[in-house]
């Protein structure tokens, strides 16, 4: 568990602090059932009698972290104030619409949807604008409800609805449901219908690429490998990310990793801010002995980490490249920060002094 041990601001003259749940912490069943995690990266914000103030879901960028994290300590959009809101009027279209959001946005589909029931029954002509998203989250939770899943409400909603704003949502849960069943077959069914009706989409380009390379699909290696190109034209930096990422599975899974290394190089140039290609490079080097790539190996880590120092994998990586190219010296100095980053850590530590060792021949 990582404590912030500074207060992050303050609200009714009250100071609280801000913990990030991780799965391998200690305690980490307690703190789960104490606070209702329902998955990970939870970021929970807490007063210093123990209250939770509210909490942070799913990964965000650092300036919309920021914003959320000072947009709750200065007491907005916190659950508390939605809660109020329908308590005072519960017959409330806006009030219930918005406190079901609250839920959705905290992974609580269970208790926000008693509150989209209640936005449809208390507007059933849709005067306010909100029953097509109100229906879709109810198909949501009931087919990712654990104990009987239903996926016949989503179907109906993907009948019936035209708005490609809750289009892609629609099929990407449809297609997990099958996915969770193991109906492979059926899974791709539902991306190429989705392909079909949405085929300038470089969301649907990407995830039609990703499902196949990661049920590997041959026969569908190639259509998949155009659309994850086509994605690049968009010039979207997620759709740039993902595009190359999907160009890297494809030339990996083909066991050409000249290319591979090539789409990695490429997407680290075109974004700047993905250490993950710098260090998928390093690493595929490293991995597959690709010696003609060291020097470049070499480079490709130290962009990642310049990125983001704070990763031990990104020091590893270094370290064993450094080691494999004769740079001993470079190799210990690198493999010393990944023990910085990670005390204890018994991998890294028999890597340590094995290049301590080759050191002293």
């Amino acid at each position: 568990m990582v404590f912030q041990n500074k207060a992050l601001g303050s609200f009714f003259n009250q100071e609280f602090i801000a913990f990030r749940i991780t799965p391998t912490d200690e305690g980490w069943k307690k703190i789960r059932e104490k606070f209702e995690i329902r998955g990970t990266p939870t970021v929970v914000l807490i007063k210093p009698d123990g209250e939770e103030l509210d909490r942070i879901n799913g990964f965000e960028g650092a300036e919309e972290f920021v914003d959320s994290v000072k947009e709750y300590l200065a007491g907005n959009n916190i659950l508390a104030t939605f809660q109020a809101q329908v308590e005072e009027n519960p017959d409330d279209v806006e009030a219930n619409f918005n406190l079901g959001e609250k839920y959705t946005s905290r992974w609580e589909d269970d208790k926000a949807y008693p509150y989209y029931a209640k936005t449809i029954e208390l507007d059933p002509e849709d005067s306010k604008g909100h029953k097509t998203e109100a229906s879709l989250r109810i198909a949501v939770y009931k087919i990712e409800s654990r104990e009987n899943p239903d996926p016949e409400p989503l179907k109906q909603f993907i009948a019936s609805n035209s708005n490609q704003e809750f289009m892609f949502e629609s099929y990407a849960s449809l297609a997990r449901y099958y996915q969770i069943k193991k109906e492979n077959d059926t899974v791709m069914a539902v991306w190429e219908e989705i392909l079909a009706k949405m085929p300038d989409s470089p969301n649907v380009m990407n995830e039609y690429a990703l499902n196949v390379f990661s049920l590997k699909d041959e026969s569908r290696y190639d259509k998949a490998k155009a659309q994850a190109e086509k994605a690049l034209s968009s010039g979207d930096e997620e759709a740039l990310f993902l595009g190359y990422y999907n160009l890297i599975r494809y030339h990996r899974l083909k066991e050409d990793n000249e290319s591979a290394l090539a789409m990695y190089a490429e997407g680290l140039q075109k974004v700047p801010t993905e250490a993950f290609f710098g260090y998928g490079y390093a690493a595929v080097a490293l991995q597959e002995k690709m010696t003609g790539h060291y020097d470049r190996g070499i480079e490709m880590a130290k962009k990642a980490i310049e990125i983001n120092d704070g990763v031990a994998t990104y020091w590893d990586t270094l370290a064993g490249l450094y080691f494999e190219r004769g740079d001993r010296e470079e190799a210990i100095k690198a493999q010393q920060k990944t023990l910085e980053l990670m005390p204890g850590n018994r991998a890294y530590q028999i890597k340590l002094d094995k290049y301590k060792g080759e050191e002293k021949k």
